[in-house]
């Protein structure tokens, strides 16, 4: 009966020493060890996949990380190679994908524009009679950490006029004779904003959530409009020519990025508010075919905007 149980002792002992000897041990110069079957190394990194998980992915590890590798039959191996700022990188279906905010990055995306609020509204004194439009955004990325970014954005909004409304509310409660209106350009602006980003990953999906604060430059239509009174010949017409605004921008964002060719397809909904107020150089011509008499001075009226943009990009690693 002893010698039953010391035969079983000793074959589960073995089990055991097999088991720990069929692992590789990467050993890195923090310290850290991590239990592997190494797959391949060269020169500058080590493929390998965790003994835990053998049938998960496989993972890359810059050789300049490694302190020494012992293998499943006890040889030892060590490098020196010098340390690198890279961190590991993860192997999926054959496609390295980078960590978040691994590298600096840019981006540029595009996409519509839909007012909303006040800004979308076809009636009233706060109106501003905009139509759905569309939007670009160019950014830069630099990582401060393995989650947060910092980064620079210029972003372009272009949103049309509703003109039949806008044109019609130039005589809502008039009585008049021979009306007549003309309207130019769009709503246009470039936001130029710093801001922080913040990433994180789900399986081969990474969300990016971000903040950007900054100025604008903004331009907006102009118009003029005229009419005669009522049984009369005496002609009175307004022309309004808007200055370029300077106002204050702020955007808030949320990105799905997906890992393609040496970048990231982007999938993004943000939201753009823009605070202006626009300075108008106002005309008011009063006269009849004999005589006429105009009347200069200036209008100041804020512009206030907020528009969801949802659209698509792509996202360059350096």
């Amino acid at each position: 009966m002893r010698s039953f149980f010391y035969l079983t002792f000793s074959l589960i002992l073995l089990c055991c020493a097999q088991t720990l000897l069929a692992q590789d041990i990467i050993t890195l110069k923090t310290g850290k060890e991590i239990k592997a079957k190494v797959l391949e190394l060269n020169d500058q990194e080590i493929k390998y996949k965790r003994f835990e998980n053998l049938e998960g992915p496989q993972y890359v590890l810059q050789l300049s990380k490694v302190l020494k590798i012992r293998y499943e039959n006890g040889f030892e191996e060590v490098f020196d190679v010098p340390t690198s700022p890279e961190e590991p990188m993860v192997v999926s279906d054959g496609q390295i994908e980078p960590l978040p905010f691994l590298a600096p990055q840019i981006e540029i995306d595009a996409g519509i524009g839909l007012p909303l609020g006040n800004f979308a509204l076809t009636s009233g004194e706060d109106a501003g009679f905009a139509r759905l439009g569309f939007y670009t955004n160019l950014s830069g990325t630099l990582p401060i950490s393995r989650s947060i970014g910092v980064n620079f954005m210029v972003s372009y909004h272009s949103n049309a006029l509703d003109r039949g409304d806008f044109q019609n509310s130039f005589f809502s409660g008039l009585t008049a004779d021979f009306k007549s209106s003309t309207v130019n350009g769009d709503y246009n602006s470039f936001s130029f904003m710093p801001g922080i980003s913040y990433q994180g990953s789900y399986q081969r999906l990474f969300v990016r959530t971000g903040l950007n604060l900054g100025l604008n430059a903004l331009t907006v239509p102009d118009y003029n409009f005229s009419w005669v009174l009522p049984q009369t010949v005496i002609t009175t017409r307004y022309e309004y020519r808007p200055q370029t605004s300077i106002g204050f921008s702020a955007m808030a964002g949320v990105k799905l990025l997906y890992p393609l060719s040496k970048g990231h397809l982007s999938f993004n909904l943000n939201t753009l508010f823009r605070a202006n107020t626009v300075t108008y150089d106002v005309k008011n011509i009063v006269g009849t075919f004999n005589f006429s008499e105009t009347v200069e001075s200036t209008k100041n009226v804020d512009s206030n905007a907020i528009i969801l943009g949802i659209g698509a990009g792509y996202c360059f690693l350096f």
